[in-house]
């Protein structure tokens, strides 16, 4: 299925499916309800459009994530935008380890700026979240692993 097809209207009577089978309304990530019918599943729909994102280029990737971003923040109460700008994150960087392609650079700082202050938190933590999703998911050298998607970010895990 290619990314267009995930992600717009399509004229079949039947809704695109997630990974578990259930309905995905035929509406843009960048809209919040795109987002609330996917309840806990939404990173097994969100990764493999990640990844089809960063196979296709570095601005398809930023401008898909922003995207989902606006949707996914708007999704949700003020008081979890942070945690939601973290997991959509971490899920976007796990994107660019299955493409094993590293993450654009800059990436968080501009992330940090589409999102506004108060949203986005400070790189060594979202490399922290990044380490530990990586290790959840069995991958040698998490650590490593980690600084070698998201270069730019090293320097602040300190």
């Amino acid at each position: 299925m290619s990314l267009t097809s995930r992600l717009t209207p399509t004229t079949s009577s039947r809704s695109p499916q997630t990974a578990t089978g259930a309905s995905v309304p035929p509406i843009p990530p960048s809209r919040p309800e795109w987002w609330r019918p996917q309840g806990a599943n939404w990173p097994s729909t969100w990764l493999p459009i990640a990844v089809e994102a960063r196979n296709r280029s570095a601005t398809a990737f930023l401008d898909i994530t922003k995207a989902s971003l606006t949707g996914a923040l708007n999704s949700v109460t003020s008081s979890y935008r942070t945690k939601q700008y973290q997991e959509l994150v971490v899920i976007a960087l796990t994107a660019c380890h299955v493409a094993d392609s590293a993450a654009p650079l800059g990436l968080l700082d501009h992330l940090a700026a589409f999102t506004g202050s108060g949203v986005a938190q400070g790189p060594q933590f979202v490399l922290k979240a990044f380490e530990r999703e990586l290790t959840a998911r069995s991958v040698e050298r998490a650590y490593e692993r980690a600084r070698v998607i998201l270069p730019d970010a090293s320097n602040a895990s300190g």
